[in-house]
């Protein structure tokens, strides 16, 4: 009897893991390219990112690299992001804070997370949500557009 009740706390207990584990990673896979450079294509996708433990209900377009070409790369930008129309980052365009960059090896592809240690690099944040996916408040910013700035390809 003792073995059948820990089977079931077992089972219960994976099951939870795992319904947390995909709601973290809670994104559809609909990649469409923003942008190609020299080799490089640039995908966006819209996901819902929600992880119940850490209270983290959120949308963010999360970005794709991929490098086509046989030579290793560093690809860089800077962000630019506009919040109900306004532009949040356009008083300082070249400001560090906007700066991202990636080194991708010849024929590599890495791409954004909903994880919340992930750094900015990889994902751009669109709005909060409310544990069930909705946007939080109308007088919450949405993202409403978005550019890579100044994007660059160096062969390394």
């Amino acid at each position: 009897m003792k073995k059948i009740k820990l089977w079931k706390i077992t089972g219960i207990l994976l099951s939870t893991l795992v319904i947390m584990s995909l709601s973290a990673q809670s994104q559809e896979e609909t990649w469409t390219l923003l942008v190609e450079k020299d080799g490089v294509e640039v995908y966006q996708n819209s996901a819902n990112c929600h992880d119940p433990s850490e209270g983290y209900n959120r949308r963010h377009v999360l970005l794709r690299f991929v490098n086509t070409t046989d030579q290793d790369v560093e690809v860089s930008w800077f962000i630019e992001t506009w919040y109900d129309g306004n532009c949040s980052t356009c008083h300082e365009p070249e400001d560090p804070e906007h700066f991202r960059s990636i080194t991708l090896k010849a024929g590599e592809s890495t791409e954004g997370t909903c994880s919340v240690y992930e750094g900015p690099t990889l994902k751009v944040f669109e709005t909060f949500l409310t544990p069930e996916g909705e946007k939080l408040q109308d007088d919450v910013a949405e993202l409403s557009e978005f550019n890579l700035n100044k994007l660059t390809v160096q062969i390394l």
